[in-house]
């Protein structure tokens, strides 16, 4: 009788209370796990899915120039990732309880090499539906093995009562071992010293040369008309980079060092550590990059971060992985067939390229992703058409500023009864920018007027002044533009760069007044995105009661028209004492303005 109860137990996946064993490979039992495993895959494969269908907010390529903001986003990515993991590692888990421990004429070692077949399988099949594609084999990789550990797992458990106690200590060894490793791979990745070179050192003039360079790409004759040639020096890419690197925190720098169809980017962060200060993240990639038969090859040859060298084969797959990602992209496909030769040679790089569908068609789409989200394109259409609808019955003079403002917010009011109030305030100031600011603002958010609004634009918006000055109006939007698709730091220092150019040879001259309108801008921005009270603030307050001194100060008194010459002789250029002086009066001016604070 005792049997026949055992083996009553052991018929319905109980544990038999004489040998403590748990027994998960009954026939009932399995066939559960496999009903549960079948739902699992679909909900993975759907789960997949919407992910992938799903627009989410990234922070833009200006956001991460914040050290603070890079952490978090890694942080954010990382644990993304883990999630992923443990998906699979449940995946595994069900396909050791569904296959079980014993299998007629099968022995343990074959069943459960038979089990990772299966995870393998599932693997292939989940991942590639749940991309909406190919999926290279290395990024496969990964979740097939932490797949075979949630086997592991299941299988030990299998065992038997004992088992599960045994597992305790298992797992200990394996976070310690996990935990250990991160430790000791942190300890050799960060060093107390950043890299031994010198960063370049941006100017003025150099920015103004490098501008110059970019927007003066001479005709390739011989290659065609269309086409256009840029040929950048070793030096000149730095200065770039530094450029670059100088509108986010500071304690980082890069350079290259260019040789015959190779490239090595020199790099480090500082990173603080409690306890011991700034440690430093140093990386050293060398890749070979090759232009053959209309194909792009970039392949990591070296790879190292701090003292650690990684084995070549990382450098291989994250080759791989990279370029698996990028061929899904049809901008970045276009832009790479757009090119119609490429060479790196010792000391310089040189492009050629086809300007025309690239420079209407994929520029726009890429420098969009610096900022604007794709969430913004239609609600930003909407306020364009509403302005310029609104348009015709606006005041004229003085007053038609503050109407555009009004009439923009009192539309964002109105749709925040259903909408996010930040992302209603941000299309906006986009569209606001757009119309009253520039229209090359459309590149940084995609398409949102078409030919017949643009030519109702140009009819009804007219002459729209901030205090009696139009270039005020256009500094304001556009620098409130460029503060919401960036950091406010950016958008700043693009105000900056325009005056600076200004300054030299051609321009109009530095204006410290031209600076004010950009940074009331950028201020007014922050203020009507910072949250969603303040978003509602200040629709509430620009609606209701709207002063022109509200969001931009007087301008009276700051220096205009000032050359390159004299901001370097008379104020010491952008770090002298003087320039800094005025600095601060602009910041004390803009102080006062109600709802820039």
């Amino acid at each position: 009788m005792a049997d026949s109860m055992r083996d009553g137990m052991k018929g319905s996946g109980a544990r038999d209370p004489q040998d403590g064993h748990v027994d998960l490979n009954s026939t009932a039992s399995r066939w559960t796990a496999s009903s549960i495993l079948a739902v699992y895959v679909i909900t993975l494969c759907i789960d997949g899915t919407l992910r992938r269908r799903q627009v989410s907010a990234e922070p833009s390529f200006w956001d991460l120039q914040d050290t603070d903001a890079l952490v978090v986003w890694l942080g954010d990515m990382v644990a993304g990732q883990l999630m992923i993991a443990a998906q699979y590692l449940v995946l595994g888990g069900l396909v050791a309880w569904a296959i079980g421990r014993t299998a007629r004429g099968l022995r343990p070692g074959r069943i459960l090499a038979w089990a990772w077949v299966v995870c393998a399988l599932l693997v292939c099949a989940i991942k590639p539906i749940a991309a909406g594609g190919y999926v290279a084999p290395e990024l496969l990789l990964c979740p097939m093995l932490v797949s075979f550990v949630g086997v592991w797992l299941v299988w030990e458990l299998q065992k038997g009562f004992v088992a599960w106690i045994w597992m305790v200590p298992k797992l200990a060894f394996i976070f310690i071992f996990l935990v250990g490793g991160a430790v000791a791979f942190m300890a050799v990745a960060l060093e107390a010293e950043p890299l031994a070179f010198e960063a370049a050192q941006v100017t003025s003039k150099h920015k103004r040369r490098l501008v110059s360079i970019v927007r003066k790409s001479h005709f390739d004759r011989p290659m065609g008309h269309d086409s256009r040639r840029l040929r950048l020096s070793e030096g000149e890419i730095d200065l770039l980079i530094a450029w670059g690197l100088s509108l986010g925190d500071q304690g980082r720098k890069a350079r290259v060092i260019l040789d015959e169809n190779r490239a090595t980017l020199l790099a480090c962060m500082a990173v603080p550590v409690v306890g011991m200060g700034d440690r430093y993240l140093n990386f050293q990639v060398t890749s070979g990059i090759n232009w053959l038969d209309q194909e792009l090859d970039v392949r990591i040859e070296r790879l190292q971060v701090g003292r650690l060298r990684l084995p070549a084969i990382v450098g291989r797959w994250l080759s791989d992985a990279m370029w698996t990602q990028l061929h899904r992209d049809p901008d970045v496909m276009e832009m790479i067939s757009s090119v119609i030769k490429l060479k790196v040679m010792p000391d310089a790089f040189e492009v050629v390229y086809r300007s025309g569908g690239f420079g209407n068609r994929v520029v726009p789409s890429l420098v969009a992703r610096l900022g604007a989200h794709p969430d913004l394109i239609e609600a930003t259409r909407s306020y364009v058409h509403h302005l310029i609808e609104s348009a015709p019955a606006m005041p004229r003079g003085e007053e038609r500023f503050g109407a555009f403002l009004r009439t923009a917010f009192a539309f964002a009011m109105q749709r925040s009864a259903r909408n996010d109030p930040i992302t209603e305030n941000r299309a906006a100031i986009y569209a606001l920018a757009l119309l009253l600011g520039h229209a090359k603002i459309e590149l940084l958010i995609g398409p949102v007027i078409d030919q017949v609004a643009e030519r109702q634009a140009e009819k009804d918006i007219g002459r729209v002044t901030l205090r009696r000055r139009v270039d005020w109006t256009k500094h304001f939007f556009v620098s409130a533009a460029l503060a919401i698709m960036s950091t406010g730091v950016a958008s700043d220092a693009v105000g900056l760069l325009k005056e600076e150019l200004d300054a030299g040879w051609g321009g109009s001259g530095f204006s410290f007044a031209d600076l004010l309108a950009d940074r009331a801008g950028t201020m007014f921005a922050l203020a009507a995105t910072r949250d969603e009270y303040s978003a509602r603030q200040m629709q509430q307050g620009i609606v209701v009661n709207f002063q022109v001194g509200d969001v931009f100060p007087s301008a009276r008194g700051l220096p205009e028209g000032v050359t390159g010459q004299q901001l370097a002789k008379e104020f010491g250029g952008t770090q002298g004492e003087e320039y800094k002086k005025l600095e601060q009066e602009i910041e004390r001016r803009l102080a006062g303005c109600q709802a820039l604070r």
